[in-house]
Order: C-alpha cells, then structure tokens, then sequence
C-alpha cells in the first residue's frame, strides 16, 4: 500500500520545523544534510521523553518520513543480538542461585553458563550434572580441614583422653592409628594412621637431652613423669621397623588400698612378717605393680619401717607416714638391680622392694638378703603360683638347684598369683587371685623337687587362707562382677576345672 503523497509532504514539512527548532537553523537548510543530522535528534528525543515509550515512537515513524533511512533503524537491529549475551547472566544466575546454591569456579564459567542456558529448557539431567561438578570443591575442602585436624594432633590431646576414657594403657606407633587399652582390649581411636614426621612430633619433645642420647644409642628406653595433677605415667618408647613407637602406662596419684583391690584379708597378715620373700605374680598388665605399691603402703601407714624400693622407672611416689621411704630408680640413681641389691644392706632397711626380678643373680641376692632378717617383696610374670616356684629353681644351673630349692623353702613365706577379668557392667576389672602360703609340708615338697603337688596343697590349706583362682573367680560369678563366658577365657591360662552346667567355676 503506498502512502498518500500529500500526507507524506506535511509530515515532511513538520519534521523540518522540529528540526529547525532543535537546532536553532532556518528550515531552508538543505535535505541532504539531514542524515548526517538525523543521529543527533535521535539520541535528545530519547532523553527528553520518558524512557520507556519516546525510545520506540521515531523508530516507528522513521521507516514512513524517509525512503532513504533503511540504513538507520538496521543499526538497533543489533542489540537483539547482543542482548542474548548480557541478558542470559541475570536470568540463569540469578533465579538458579537461590535453589541449586551453586557458585561458578572461574576456569569452568563458560562450561557452567551453557549448562544452565540448556538448562532452561531442559532442567533435569543438566541442573544434576551442574550440582555434581560443582561439589567438587567440596572435597578439597573436606580434605584440607582433614590435613589440619591431623596438624593439630597433640600427645596431650591424647594423654586427656586416656585419662577420661579411665584407659590403662596408650599405644602409638608409626603406620597404625594410636589405640587406648580399655578393660584389657585395645581400642582404636578414630584418628589417622601415624607417619613417621607425626610419630617425632609426638613422642620426641618429651625426652630431655639425657633420654634423647640413651634411646638413640640403645633404641629404646623406660621413664616416668608427672602429668600436672592429674597423673603419672610410665613410658616405653622404642624403635622399629617403621619408625618410633610408645606405651603410655596410667599411673593414679593416690595409692589405693589393698580392700580397694579386692585382695584376700590374709595379704595383711604377710605383711607382718619381719623377714622372708614375700612374691607377686602374674601376666603383664595384671596389676601386679598396683598391688606392690599397695602393699608397701600398708606397711608405710601400719609399721615404723625402713622402706627401700627398686623399680624400673618409679611408678607410685609415695609419702612417708610411720614408714620412711626411700625410692631408687634404676638406670636414673643407680646402674642395675645387681648394684642397688649389693648396697641396699649398707643402707639400714627393714623392707625392700623390687618391681621385676629377671635374672638368677637378682635371685640370689634377694634370697640372701631374705635370710639375714629383711622382708623382700618382688614381683614376677608368672602364671600361676607353682609356676613360680619352679621360675624361681629353674634360673640357675642345674647343678645348683638343690641348694636353690633349700633357700627357697627356707626363704619363701607366700606367693600371690593375681589375673584382672573384665567386669559384666565393663567398667574396670576385678581381681582374681590365687594364695599360696608356706606351711611346713609346702616346704618340704620344694626341697624334694614335687613342684606338682603345689595346687594340691592349696587346695587343702584354705582353712590358713590359702585360695584357689577356681575359687577366688567362682566367688566374682556368685556376686555377679564378672560374666561366665569371660571366666570361661582363662581356662586355657590357669588350671581351673569346672563341670557343665555348674554355677560355680
């Protein structure tokens, strides 16, 4: 349809006069200087009309006034190609944002904007792919805050969680995670695997310059310290292997009492004997030094004694009451038990003290020092106390036993033979015992070799105060304190006989 000729020449005429007045000049200027003029009014009517619809008003009126302006509106044709760049940004990040919580990574910006453009139309399957890259990140960060709980990992962090978790023992060591000894099992902690930089940091700090130089030249060494006022704990720390490794042995700081124990009434009465080898046995990690300190406490608080220890390191720290005490700590005031054995009759003692007895010449000195009028008490890792017994003849040569076996006969007045069994609520242990004490037939059959007939001769002496460890577990089942299938365990250890079906052990 064309446009009526004299319609056209008004609005021409009009379109002049607005020219004219835009620009101040007479509205004979010529027509051929309006296209290059044309750019200028077009961007002031935009400003001075109100943006939204003034903007769209020339472009509709422009294409009817000039034949020969198809070139100018072609120039906002553009803008609807480039606003599909500026525009996707707002509409994709904005509304997406608030549901998915995504961030763009910087290296993967493009990737991701394509993703969530499709994503539009499609929102399913890409909004997913979307969500799952962008958790990766989240994974670093996950291991990194993983690196710095392992970076912030401490001995004392450790040493308090023993103590709440009411362990007996730590254990760390180089390739495995560091585990607490709970109710005699060891417990993992949830924590990483030790390497051998983190083992170092760990257990190296607490040696001074002394034990640096004695666990770097033997590769492994024992010692104790105070824990503030909390504990003490006795440390092994050795070399194998993989690296460097520890035991951590909880150690209270009250001594406790032999009823605390749950040891049988006549331990007291071999406690007043005035001389004599006095011995404690039983597997490592049974009590047995717990019971030694609680013995040599007893005599420190009932009887006006000299009293000498020799441990290896000092556990217990004890306080002179009616006793005094004096404590030697081997490898730390002297060199060996053979030399604080040899000068301990030099320093006026009336009980002594050993935590180990190892070898047959801290046996021999011991049984000497028993018949010149001094209480010994020693402990041993033995089963049993017949297996005692025979330790104690079986450490010499053969040709000396039977001058052994008349010393120990002689010297011997008891032997405790002690095991720690889980209790059936688990927290803690009870104590089993088994009681041994000379009699003159006991003696008689150590001079004579019959170590055998020993678990008979405690069977029949119970009237004295003798206790078998049938009889000392069946009284924890009659009181309910440990569990049948836990009694059950030590029968391949201890010689213990029960019929099936029976209540008691």
């Amino acid at each position: 349809m064309r446009p009526d000729p004299d319609k056209t020449k008004k609005d021409d005429i009009d379109f002049r006069s607005f020219l004219s007045a835009l620009t101040g000049e007479p509205s004979s200027v010529p027509r051929q200087a309006a296209p290059e003029e044309g750019r200028v009014p077009k961007a002031p009517v935009q400003r001075m009309a109100p943006p939204p619809q003034p903007q769209q008003q020339p472009q509709a009126q422009q294409p009817q006034q000039q034949p020969q302006r198809p070139a100018k509106p072609p120039q906002p044709q553009p803008q609807p190609q480039q606003k599909p760049q500026p525009q996707p940004k707002p509409a994709a990040v904005e509304p997406d944002e608030p549901d998915s919580g995504v961030e763009l990574l910087t290296g993967e910006e493009t990737e991701l904007f394509e993703r969530r453009k499709s994503a539009e139309t499609s929102p399913g399957p890409d909004v997913r792919e979307v969500r799952k890259e962008d958790r990766e990140p989240q994974t670093d960060k996950i291991a990194l805050s993983h690196i710095a709980v392992r970076a912030s990992f401490t001995i004392e962090q450790l040493l308090e969680t023993m103590i709440r978790e009411k362990a007996s023992d730590l254990h760390i060591s180089v390739g495995s995670t560091p585990a607490l000894r709970l109710n005699g099992e060891v417990v993992p902690l949830e924590l990483p695997d030790l390497d051998p930089e983190m083992a170092d940091e760990l257990l190296l700090p607490i040696l001074n310059e002394e034990q640096r130089v004695v666990f770097f030249e033997e590769g492994d060494i024992d010692f104790s310290f105070d824990y503030g006022k909390k504990a003490r704990f006795r440390v092994n720390i050795f070399s194998h292997h993989k690296g460097i490794g520890a035991v951590f042995r909880y150690i209270p700081l009250e001594v406790p009492k032999l009823e605390q124990l749950g040891l049988p009434r006549v331990v007291l009465n071999l406690l007043r004997f005035k001389k004599g080898l006095l011995l404690v046995v039983g597997p490592t990690g049974h009590g047995k030094t717990t019971t030694l300190a609680a013995m040599i406490n007893e005599v420190n608080k009932t009887r006006k004694k000299r009293i000498i220890t020799m441990e290896n390191p000092i556990e217990y720290v004890y306080k002179s009451d009616l006793g005094l005490i004096s404590q030697r700590e081997v490898g730390n005031n002297v060199n060996s038990y053979s030399e604080a054995l040899w000068s301990v009759l030099r320093e006026d003692p009336d009980v002594i003290m050993i935590s180990e007895l190892w070898d047959c010449e801290d046996v021999r000195q011991v049984l000497k020092i028993s018949e010149t009028g001094h209480l010994v008490i020693a402990a041993m890792q033995t089963l049993n106390c017949a297996s005692a017994v025979e330790r104690l003849v079986d450490m010499f040569p053969q040709e000396e036993h039977d001058q052994i076996r008349i010393s120990v006969s002689e010297s011997l007045i008891g032997v405790i033979a002690q095991r720690l069994i889980p209790r059936i609520d688990r927290q803690g242990r009870a104590l089993a015992a088994e009681v041994l004490i000379t009699t003159t037939g006991l003696a008689a059959l150590i001079r004579e070799g019959k170590m055998n007939q020993i678990p008979s001769i405690i069977q029949t002496g119970r009237d004295l105060g003798m206790c078998t460890m049938e009889h000392s577990v069946g009284e924890l089942l009659d009181k309910n304190i440990i569990s049948p299938a836990d009694a059950r365990g030590l029968q391949g250890e201890v010689r213990m006989i029960r019929p099936p079906g029976s209540r008691r052990f």
